[in-house]
C-alpha cells in the first residue's frame, strides 16, 4: 500500500505541478500544487477527512509532472481530470465547482465561463472545455490571456462597438447588430477579421487545452514563413503573442494563493454579507470633486476580481449643474454613463457619499429599468448603505476583509476624483495668469 512508501514522499519535488494517486493502471486522484512534495505530505496527516484515508489506503503508487508555472499546473490538472475522470476528483468536490470555458456555436464564437451543472442549458450551441477546479484562478488567465488573444465576451449585439472594443480585448464586428454591421462598420466585416477572430480562438482553445507547446512550435513555424515571404508586419505580429505568451504561462513568480485567491474570498465573503445574489466581479465606483459647484467633475473608476482596472476608469466634466449639488452632479454622471450601452453594467455600483447619493443612483437606474445593487459609503461614515436593504450596516459588523475592500473603493475613486479636480483647476489658473500677464 501507500502508505508503506510514506518515506518516498521527501524525495518528491518542491516545485509547482501535478500529482496524481492510481491503483495500478488505473486513475485515483489528480491534483496540483505549488508544491507538490508539501502537498502530497498533507495528506499523510492524521487529521486528514475519512476520504482522504480511503484514497491514500487505496492507491499503490503516485506519479507527478512539474510545471513551470501555476498557470500551467491549472491547465494539466484540467486535462488530465477530462482524460481520466478519477474516482476521487468526483467524490472530493461537488460539480458546481468546477468550472468550464465555453465557446459559442456562431460565425464570431462568445466565450464564456459556466459550471459543470449549467451544461446541459447550452447543449449543441456550444463547445467546451475544462473542467477547472479554481474559477479565480481561471478568470485571471483568461482575463491575462485576452490582452494578446483577443475575444469577445459580449452577452448581447450592440449599435455601437463595445467598451472592450476600445480596450483591444475584441475585434469589434463580433459583438456587433446584423444592422449597423452592414451599415456604418461594414469596413470591419470582411473575411480578414473573421480569418484573425478565428485564429484568436484557436490559440486560446490550445493555451487551455493544455497544447501550449505544439502551438508555439506552429507559431514559430509561421513566423518563420511570414519572414522568408517578407511579410515583416505577420511575423512581427506572432513574435508578440509568442512571446506574450511565455510571459503568462511560464512567469515563475505567479503566486495564486496570496494574489488571486485572496480576492476571490474577498468577492465571496462581499457576496455573503452585503446579501448580492452573486459575486461583486465587477465594480463601478462613482465620485464628485468641486470647490463651492466650480470646476465639477466626476469620475469611474473600475475593479475587476477586487482589484483595480485602470484602463476602464473615466473622467466626467459636469456640464448642467451650476452651484454646489453634488447629487444632482451623481445623477448626471450616471445619466452619462449609462448612455453607453456598449460598457458593460457592473455586478455592483458604489457611489461615495450618503443616502441621499444612494437615492440618486437608485432614480437614474430605476428610469432605465437596470437592475444593479447600490452600495453608498463615504469618509466619517460608520454605516454601508444598501439599495436593496431597508436598513444600514455598521462596517465593524462586516468581516475585515469586506471592511477594507470598501475603505478601499472610497479611497481609489476619491483620490481618482480629486487628482482629476486638481489638475483641471491648474490649467485653469495657468490660463488665467497667462492673460493677466
Amino acid at each position: 500500500m501507500l502508505t508503506a512508501k510514506k518515506a518516498k514522499v521527501s524525495k518528491l519535488p518542491t516545485t509547482t505541478g501535478v500529482y496524481i494517486f492510481k491503483h495500478g493502471a488505473k486513475t485515483l486522484y489528480v491534483g496540483k500544487a505549488n508544491n507538490i512534495k508539501n502537498r502530497v505530505s498533507s495528506y499523510f496527516s492524521k487529521s486528514v477527512p475519512a476520504k482522504i484515508k480511503e484514497l491514500i489506503k487505496e492507491a499503490t503508487k503516485l506519479s507527478f509532472h512539474k510545471t513551470d508555472s501555476e498557470p500551467e499546473a491549472l491547465i494539466l490538472e484540467a486535462k488530465l481530470i477530462k482524460s481520466f475522470q478519477p474516482k476521487y476528483n468526483v467524490l472530493f468536490r461537488d460539480d458546481k465547482n468546477y468550472f468550464f470555458v465555453g465557446f459559442t456555436k456562431e460565425k464570431y464564437p462568445r466565450v464564456f465561463l459556466t459550471h459543470q451543472l449549467k451544461l446541459k442549458k447550452f447543449h449543441d450551441k456550444a463547445s467546451f472545455i475544462g473542467p477547472f477546479t479554481e474559477g479565480s484562478a481561471l478568470k485571471i488567465i483568461l482575463r491575462n490571456l485576452r490582452k494578446t488573444l483577443a475575444f469577445c465576451t459580449c452577452k448581447s449585439k450592440h449599435d455601437k462597438l463595445c467598451f472592450n472594443y476600445h480596450l483591444k480585448l475584441c475585434f469589434g464586428v463580433c459583438c456587433l447588430k446584423p444592422r449597423v454591421l452592414a451599415g456604418r462598420y461594414k469596413y470591419l466585416n470582411n473575411s480578414s477579421s473573421r480569418k484573425r477572430y478565428l485564429e484568436s480562438i484557436f490559440y486560446l482553445k490550445s493555451v487551455l487545452s493544455g497544447n501550449k507547446k505544439s502551438l508555439m512550435r506552429d507559431l514559430k513555424k509561421q513566423m518563420l514563413k511570414a519572414a522568408k515571404e517578407e511579410d515583416f508586419e505577420r511575423a512581427i505580429e506572432i513574435r508578440k503573442i509568442t512571446r506574450s505568451l511565455d510571459n503568462i504561462l511560464e512567469h515563475k513568480h505567479v503566486n495564486f494563493k496570496n494574489e488571486f485567491i485572496e480576492r476571490a474570498v474577498t468577492l465571496e465573503q462581499a457576496k455573503k454579507t452585503l446579501g448580492l445574489s452573486k459575486e461583486p466581479e465587477r465594480i463601478e465606483a462613482y465620485d464628485i470633486s468641486n470647490i463651492s459647484g466650480t470646476l465639477a467633475v466626476g469620475t469611474m473608476v473600475v475593479f475587476k476580481d477586487a482589484d483595480t482596472d485602470k484602463n476602464q476608469y473615466r473622467k466626467f466634466k459636469i456640464r448642467t449643474i451650476n452651484g454646489q449639488n453634488d447629487v444632482a452632479m451623481m445623477k448626471e454622471m450616471l445619466e452619462r454613463r449609462l448612455s453607453h450601452q456598449e460598457w458593460q453594467l457592473p455586478d455592483l455600483l458604489f457611489v461615495d457619499g450618503g443616502m441621499a447619493q444612494l437615492n440618486a443612483a437608485r432614480a437614474v437606474l430605476s428610469n432605465r429599468k437596470i437592475s444593479v445593487p447600490i452600495i453608498a459609503f463615504a469618509k466619517g461614515l460608520k454605516n454601508v448603505f444598501l439599495s436593496h436593504k431597508a436598513k444600514p450596516i455598521p462596517l465593524n459588523d462586516l468581516p475585515e476583509r469586506v471592511q477594507n475592500f470598501i475603505v478601499k473603493i472610497k479611497d481609489e475613486v476619491h483620490r481618482f476624483s480629486i487628482t482629476y479636480h486638481k489638475s483641471l483647476r491648474s490649467k485653469a489658473l495657468l490660463k488665467n495668469g497667462t492673460k493677466r500677464s
